[in-house]
């Protein structure tokens, strides 16, 4: 036996180099493939979003480092029982029980999920009839004592389809009961009937579709403003946070954002106009939420914009700032006219609140509305706010700015300790007990 030196490395604890290079291949791997999955730009609707604040949260790569750490420790303290080909599962399992933890917390918690309102009208309306299929499956007749197939048979089963009422608008479509539809297609006034051929149809005379469609020669045009999910960073970002403070001095005017609800032709009515104890004519009201809801019927796609309009009952702007620290400066769509109007309709002060690149726009618009004076054209006071909406971005109209622009925002935006705190235990956890099942599999490579 050769005598052992003092430089001697003890074989039992010497990682083959080759093992080694593979080792460090799967940790980078998987390090790369995280980045790749966080990496989705804005374009990528809110998922990507979503990805894009999580590839930018130190916490992530932290706690990605650590389960990478312990999969290699797994390795080398288990290297008979964890073998080369189910490190790079484990990391996979750190690296997805991850992903989705943190898309939880910031979609809750932080905050990051928002609504917005999308603008457009109404287009049709659709009745499905029900109809019954029927099903066939080839199902298996099991194996005898030696294990051989006995074949198998034939299943036949119906499927009943229920019927299904659809609102068609612009802006997503909805989902109606059978008497919404039908005082849609008495408005619309040309419902047709289109016959349809299903697959396995067992049922008669039925499973087919009637549907009515908007016509400008023959009635008017319905609005219809619909929520919109999206990401915010605004409403998620610290910094954005931090300013506050009015909202103390003015908190019986603050009224919360206005949401879409239930009304005449379903679930596209919006109120545009909050009233914060101010004494406005009903007339006034109705004359400004239907000119502005009739203009957005285009208006509202084309420079992807949602307008309000905020009349309080107060002559101090600082009222303005309170209700953006309120409203977190609006949605990023939005164009709020905030009016002080306490001996309406003479204005004290206007102030625009929007998210843009033309900061001209916002000064224009307001310097148009306390030129005007006095507000009791209702219809006129609403098209002075459409007529500076609708002008180019040259000549200072409304151009949204995009939320790629707020990017800088994602840098500010943290989860709470305690949210931390369970994604440890919460990935730890899954990565331990990975590590378990893949020690105690009895079928390795």
């Amino acid at each position: 036996m050769r005598k052992k030196n003092a430089g001697d490395v003890d074989p039992e604890v010497l990682i083959p180099l080759g093992i080694f290079f593979l080792i460090v291949s799967a940790v980078v791997g998987i390090i790369m493939i995280a980045l790749a999955g966080t990496s989705i730009g804005p374009s990528s609707g809110y998922i990507g979003k979503l990805f894009l604040v999580i590839h930018y949260n130190l916490g992530f790569w932290i706690m990605l480092i650590i389960a990478t750490g312990f999969g290699v420790y797994r390795k080398l303290t288990n290297p008979e029982e964890f073998t080369l080909l189910e490190l790079p599962i484990q990391l996979a399992v750190s690296t997805v029980s991850l992903i989705l933890l943190f898309s939880l917390f910031f979609s809750t918690t932080g905050k990051l999920a928002d609504t917005e309102i999308w603008n457009g009208y109404v287009t049709g309306a659709e009745y499905h009839e029900e109809w019954t299929e029927r099903v066939e499956r080839e199902v298996s007749n099991g194996t005898d004592s030696k294990g051989n197939s006995k074949g198998s048979h034939t299943e036949v089963s119906y499927e009943y389809h229920s019927p299904e009422w659809k609102e068609l608008t612009t802006v997503g479509d909805i989902t109606i009961n059978k008497d919404l539809y039908r005082t849609l297609a008495r408005y619309f006034g040309n419902e047709r009937k289109k016959t349809l051929y299903h697959t396995n149809q067992s049922s008669f005379g039925d499973g087919n579709m009637y549907y009515a469609t908007y016509d400008s020669n023959r009635c008017g045009i319905i609005p219809a403003a619909r929520p919109h999910f999206f990401v915010n960073y605004l409403k998620a970002s610290d910094s954005v946070k931090k300013i506050h403070g009015s909202q103390a001095l003015y908190k019986d005017l603050i009224r919360p954002y206005p949401e879409v609800y239930y009304g005449s032709y379903g679930e596209i009515e919006l109120d545009r106009v909050i009233n914060a104890g101010v004494t406005l004519p009903e007339k006034w009201k109705k004359d400004v939420n239907q000119t502005l809801s009739r203009a957005l019927t285009s208006l509202g796609s084309r420079k992807e914009v949602n307008v309000l309009v905020y009349v309080a009952n107060t002559k101090d702007q600082g009222f303005s700032y309170a209700l953006e620290e309120a409203w977190v400066k609006g949605k990023k769509n939005d164009v709020i006219v905030v009016i002080g109007a306490p001996e309406f309709p003479k204005v004290s002060f206007a102030y625009v609140m929007a998210w843009t690149k033309i900061e001209e726009f916002k000064i224009n618009l307001r310097n148009k509305i306390l030129d005007i004076g006095d507000l009791s054209d209702g219809e006129a006071f609403a098209n002075t706010i459409l007529e500076e909406i609708s002008k180019s971005p040259k000549q200072g109209g409304f151009e949204r700015m995009p939320m790629a622009d707020l990017e800088y925002l994602i840098a500010d935006i943290r989860l709470p300790w305690w949210c931390q705190l369970l994604i440890i235990l919460v990935g730890g956890g899954v990565s331990y007990v990975t590590s378990v099942i893949l020690i105690n599999n009895e079928e390795r490579n």
